[in-house]
């Protein structure tokens, strides 16, 4: 993935991206209230002043009956963002890494 907006110093970023999926549950919850999400994540590698960004987002796939969330949401399978007329997290997630910019390098010190 290419990141024009974060090159400093003639040094660019380096760009990497995972998409996973897993069970998590808030607070005290445990195991038999988890649901099921699908991670993105970005770590954003600003080689010019040696830091990285991480950006991750969530989406939920599964919504536990048991769950805090499905007292707002409803249990069961999540609703498709498109279905609802909303962008779909992967697309939201790619917009959001590759419009990342640093206005104010001074921030990390160079």
């Amino acid at each position: 993935m290419e990141a024009p907006g974060l090159i400093y110093d003639n040094a660019p970023a380096v760009v990497t991206t995972a998409i996973g999926q897993m069970a998590i549950s808030k607070g005290r919850q445990g195991r038999e209230a988890q649901n099921i999400v699908k991670v993105y994540l970005a770590n954003l590698r600003l080689k010019g002043v040696g830091t990285d960004v991480l950006i991750t987002a969530y989406e939920p796939i599964v919504i536990n009956p048991l769950s805090e969330s499905a007292g707002t949401v409803g249990a069961g399978l999540a609703v498709p963002a498109v279905q609802v007329g909303c962008l779909p997290m992967a697309e939201v997630f790619k917009r959001a890494v590759e419009s990342f910019k640093v206005y104010d390098w001074g921030l990390f010190g160079v």
